[in-house]
């Protein structure tokens, strides 16, 4: 993994992550739904606008959500949950009335950092990759 790679570094229940933003540009790797030490995280990445947004439920579970890609408005991703749509910058939704303003989950803290710094850092790390390979 090259050292200045990009990454959106997480910490849930005592455990490491970095999401590979190289490996999120596809539209079907937007979204990564994961368990990260018992906690349901859900990463996004918008690499048009360059926009990372990290999400939890408000209420205790112990399984993975499930977020997904709507599709594209005005170069903006409009993410799904539990059947509807919603941007994934909540304040783009103000110009638009029937969108609500805000997914129905709580955002949850994160770094954006090179991979080179993030397991200086956190040792204990793992890295999703998406759908980046070696190569590439």
């Amino acid at each position: 993994m090259p050292d200045d790679a990009v990454v959106v570094g997480v910490e849930a229940g005592g455990k490491h992550r970095a999401y590979l933003l190289q490996g999120m540009c596809n539209p079907n790797t937007h979204v990564v739904n994961d368990l990260l030490g018992g906690v349901p995280l859900s990463v996004a990445f918008c690499n048009l606008r360059d926009c990372v947004t990290t999400y939890t439920p408000a209420c205790e579970r112990n399984e993975p959500f499930e977020i997904g890609v709507y599709g594209l408005i005005k170069g903006q991703i409009v993410l799904s949950a539990d059947g509807r749509a919603y941007f994934q910058e909540p304040s783009q939704a103000s110009e638009y009335a029937e969108q609500p303003d805000r997914l129905p989950f709580l955002s949850y803290p994160f770094e954006q950092i090179s991979w080179g710094a993030w397991p200086t850092e956190h040792p204990d790390t793992d890295i999703y990759l998406g759908d980046w390979y070696p190569g590439r």
